[in-house]
């Protein structure tokens, strides 16, 4: 449990520290060549609103290695796969629903679109059951084995 528990905690900093200095970035290479500046909380916001969605990959995660520990290398096929879905479904002109296969489709598109609460909360609540869907199976099979 605290070997899990201490790796699942690093993942979550991790996630968070990575999209904040991906936030930080994009914000300091728009302020520098841009003449109209977009406000860091702008800029900010809209890269942490992938947060929920990220958490889910690392609830995944979690919850494979506490139920199926062979199958975790699937979580990297899920996240490829999500990757080319997002950016490049409109390249590749796919339809809309296979968009909504990636917990990335559900994210607004700040700033351009308003902020939706629903898909944030809701993918929280997925990312957390999850984990402790996870942990649950972990500390069943930790005691079998």
């Amino acid at each position: 449990d605290k070997l899990m528990g201490s790796y699942l905690a690093i993942a979550l900093v991790n996630a968070f520290i990575m999209l904040s200095l991906t936030s930080i970035g994009l914000w300091a290479a728009a302020d520098a060549v841009m003449e109209e500046k977009i406000a860091f909380g702008t800029i900010y916001g809209a890269g942490m609103v992938y947060l929920p969605a990220t958490l889910v990959l690392i609830g995944l995660s979690v919850f494979l290695i506490g139920w199926f520990p062979r199958l975790t290398g699937l979580v990297w096929v899920y996240l490829v796969g999500s990757f080319m879905i997002n950016y490049l479904g409109g390249l590749l002109d796919l339809p809309e629903w296979l968009e909504k296969l990636s917990p990335f489709g559900y994210m607004p598109a700040l700033p351009v679109e308003d902020m939706e609460w629903p898909p944030i909360v809701t993918l929280s609540l997925i990312a957390v059951l999850l984990m402790v869907g996870g942990f649950v199976g972990y500390r069943k099979r930790d005691m079998e084995g």
